[in-house]
Order: structure tokens, then sequence, then C-alpha cells
């Protein structure tokens, strides 16, 4: 069944751009399931301040690649998109490619779909850190949702990942065995972190479930509340990553393979996604362009953007 293919949905995973949305796409490639349906990936890494010219110009390129794809292709594009919200109306793929495409009106080849789940999670995320750099922090939107951080509360953060766990478990009714035993196995360590470590952390430290969390801060004095704080922003974190992980893997999957799928996300490669989806599901890798690595940035391992022609050749594979 697939084995690149949920490596694609599933890298998606560690893409989290809390905070700013710039960054260009590094990375894309093709792979073929079951022998019918294509899947087109492209990795972006965010925060990148040194490639705020290219955002903007490959926000277009890709506009243009995809308008002429929809005109000359007799397959329609379905396109999954890790959705960022940017307050400063930034350029970015991640940001306005769904609104450039309406305006091109391109709806009737091309469909976009918004696979960003998390929003109080998110903003929580970002009021702990953000807290701690004692800088402001803006709402955060999800596909559904919109957040303030001025009123989110732990409560709308475990309310949220419900809401998701719910919609996962739908998604999966009709999956093969090996696609619900990779979704029951990490189910069982989501539902196992939530109730035996968020929830428990919570509980013990007395932390009111409904108040704002940005009055909880404010009333942080000691090292050790902060560092409660900074331990419930890394639960959070490691939850929401492996949720939007399964949510993509199962639109994927749920899609039909009359459609070309395309997945537009940042991350990094998981450890998951490497040993139990790469090794568990069969898929057939076809075309790649770009870095083959992790993605992360390190001194040693600068990563370059896709060109145009680049971003062109893969959509086209």
């Amino acid at each position: 069944m697939v084995k690149w293919n949920v490596s694609l949905m599933v890298m998606i995973s560690f893409c989290s751009s809390w905070h700013s949305a710039q960054g260009v796409l590094v990375e894309g490639y093709k792979c073929l399931l079951d022998g019918e349906k294509e899947i087109v990936y492209f990795f972006d890494i965010h925060n990148q301040v040194e490639w705020k010219d290219r955002e903007k110009d490959e926000l277009e390129d890709l506009v243009q690649i995809f308008k002429k794809y929809g005109q000359s292709s007799g397959k329609p594009v379905h396109i999954l998109i890790e959705g960022v919200w940017d307050p400063w109306s930034s350029d970015s793929v991640l940001s306005m490619l769904s609104t450039r495409l309406a305006q091109e009106e391109l709806t009737s080849a091309i469909v976009i779909e918004n696979i960003e789940l998390r929003a109080a999670s998110a903003i929580v995320q970002d009021l702990i850190r953000l807290h701690l750099q004692q800088s402001p922090t803006n709402p955060r939107v999800s596909s559904t949702q919109v957040f303030y951080p001025e009123e989110v509360t732990f409560s709308d953060v475990l309310h949220e990942f419900f809401l998701i766990t719910a919609s996962l478990e739908e998604n999966y009714k009709v999956s093969s065995y090996k696609v619900k035993e990779i979704h029951d196995k990490e189910m069982s360590f989501i539902q196992y972190f939530v109730e035996k470590k968020l929830k428990q952390t919570l509980e013990n430290n007395a932390i009111p479930l409904d108040k704002p969390v940005a009055l909880l801060l404010e009333e942080c004095l000691t090292e050790e509340k902060r560092d409660v704080y900074n331990t419930l922003r890394i639960m959070i974190y490691t939850l929401s990553n492996c949720f939007i992980d399964l949510y993509a893997f199962h639109r994927v999957l749920a899609i039909s393979s009359d459609y070309k799928i395309v997945l537009i996300a940042g991350g990094e490669h998981s450890k998951w996604v490497k040993s139990q989806i790469m090794l568990r599901l069969d898929a057939i890798q076809e075309y790649q362009q770009g870095d083959k690595e992790s993605g992360a940035l390190s001194q040693q391992n600068i990563v370059v953007p896709l060109t145009k022609d680049q971003l062109k050749s893969v959509l086209y594979a």
C-alpha cells in the first residue's frame, strides 16, 4: 500500500511554523500508491528571514505553475496545505496560496484544503514560549477555529485534542489492516500522553483549566512554576505534531485516485515516519528534487530553495 506516501503526510507533523511564516519550499517528490494514486509532496522550511525575497517569488511561481497545470491537464488536483495565518500578510505559500488560487478562479480544476487543525494548542505554545521572551503573541487560526491570546485556556487545548481525535477515529474506520495498525499504535501513544502526562501535570500542579493561560503566566512568579509551564508547552507540542501526522495521513488515503494529491507543509522527518511508516507500507518513489535530508538547518547543512523549474518538474512528473 503506502511507504513513501505516508512519510509525505506524516512529515507534516513536525511542520511547526508556530510564529511566523517566512520560509520556502526546499524539497519535492512524487510517488505512486497502489499503481494509481499520485502524490506530490512539497516540503517547506519556515522562519528563514534570508529567504524573504524568494518567498514572494515562489508564491507567484507556484500559482502560475498550478494555473497552467489546471488548464492543460485532464486530472484535477487536490492540495492539502498546512495553512498559516499571517497577521503581516506575508506573501508565503503557506499563508497566501489559497487566496491567490481563488483569485485565479481555478476552483474547477484545483481543490485546496487546509489541514491545519491546531489553533488553541498552537497559541498556548506561543504564549508560554513568548512569555519567557517577553514578546507579543498573535491570534491563531485553524481550518475551523480562531483563538486569541488573552482568552485561550488549557480547557480549549484539551477540547481541541478531543475534536481531532474524534475526526481521526472517523477517518480510519474503512482503512486497511496495516493502516489500522499504524493508527492504533499512534493513538495509543497519544491517549496515554494526554491522560498520564498532560492532564496529570495540570492536575498535580493545580493549574486551573478554565482560566486564560495569559493570566496564569502573569501570575507565574517562580522559576519552578515557569519550568512547569515550559514542560506543558513541550507536551502540547509533542501531541499536536502526532495529531497532524495522523490527520494528514488519513486525508491522503481518503482522497480519490481521480485526483493528483499535492501535500504542502513544513517539517522535519520524524523517527516515527521513518520507522513505522516508510518501512511498513509500500509505494514507488518516481521523482525527487531538492534536499534529501531532514530539513533541519545547521551550520553544516544549508538547504537551497527549489527553483521554478524544479517546482514545475515535480508537479508534472
